[in-house]
């Protein structure tokens, strides 16, 4: 889905420089709402400048939350009501006031108040960001009520994560990026990627905790496969088997989240093109990795791995504690 918007916003040198995601629903692109929300900028500009993982989730709802205030329809107004009844040439008619009666709200304890009130704005949010309005939710009781906010928030929990995943190379990876330069192999330019090695490092001897959630969401969530990637994955290998002789490794894991340590953890690819690496966290020493079908890029470990492409174009890399 796209905006739907055909004019644009003027931005200024600053603006144009800013974190961007495409428009969606009712929503223009995040660098024009931005242009025409204050709010919004300033929230976007701690974000950008937050440099731990910890720090951009504290300001990731509200910077959702502004976002989806730009849309001109943008309202928590939701009412739970029964269905209407209708009646199909049965000669019953229903007078005003009946049909006023069927159209009663549904009777619902303080608790399930409690739960809707912290739902309204996940669920105007949901509408500003996919173009619907949920002003009316005909439901039959108070279990239909909960299901509706549980897959409400889960369906906004889904696309904080892509928000959140859009923006870490444009913010707090960003200085990493820029590390990335050229050198001349044969005949040919290639990226030369020492110089983001070095950053990590810089900041490993700073700041562990940082480097570790950095390197690992980095991983995670770039798109490179190549050699780069596998003195990368060595780097956060070494990371890993400090923080387990530290004992510091369920804490540092935790920190950086389900989603990136299931995507680091994966030994079997999909019929897709993917890249698997082995990083320390199996509590194998030895790991198979299977890469299926697709054209699949396998990176070992320190250890004695079994790495296995299947079909496809497949790579195969070491890399060496």
């Amino acid at each position: 889905m796209h905006n739907c918007y055909a004019d644009s916003v003027t931005l200024t040198e600053e603006q144009l420089q800013a974190a961007n995601l495409q428009g969606i629903g009712r929503l223009r692109d995040l660098r024009e709402a931005v242009a025409l929300s204050p709010e919004l900028a300033k929230v976007l500009k701690a974000y950008s400048a937050a440099e731990t993982k910890a720090g951009q989730q504290e300001l990731l709802n509200n910077l959702i939350n502004k976002w989806a205030e730009t849309d001109p329809a943008y309202g928590t107004g939701v009412q739970f009501l029964p269905p209407m009844i209708k009646t199909a040439n049965e000669g019953t008619a229903l007078t005003p006031s009946q049909a006023g009666n069927l159209l009663l709200p549904v009777e619902i304890s303080e608790e399930y108040k409690l739960k809707i009130q912290e739902s309204l704005q996940k669920i105007a949010v949901l509408d500003a960001f996919s173009g619907e309005r949920s002003a009316v939710i005909y439901v039959q009781n108070a279990n239909q009520i909960l299901s509706f906010l549980d897959t409400a928030r889960a369906t906004y929990d889904k696309l904080a994560g892509n928000v959140y995943e859009s923006l870490l190379f444009q913010t707090r990876l960003q200085p990493y990026l820029n590390e990335i330069g050229l050198k001349l192999e044969g005949n040919e330019f290639a990226l030369d990627y020492s110089g983001v090695l070095a950053k990590f490092s810089e900041v490993y001897a700073k700041n562990p905790e940082k480097a570790f959630v950095d390197l690992g969401e980095f991983l995670a969530y770039g798109k490179d496969g190549g050699a780069a990637s596998a003195d990368l994955s060595a780097l956060f290998e070494q990371y890993v088997y400090t923080a387990k002789e530290q004992g510091a490794a369920e804490n540092l894991l935790a920190l950086l989240g389900e989603e990136a340590v299931a995507t680091l953890s994966r030994t079997n690819g999909s019929s897709g093109d993917d890249v698997l690496r082995v990083v320390g966290l199996d509590s194998s020493k030895n790991v198979l990795l299977y890469g299926g079908d697709g054209n699949d890029i396998l990176i070992g470990g320190s250890g004695n791995d079994y790495l296995v492409g299947s079909s496809g174009s497949d790579t195969y890399r070491r890399h060496r504690r």
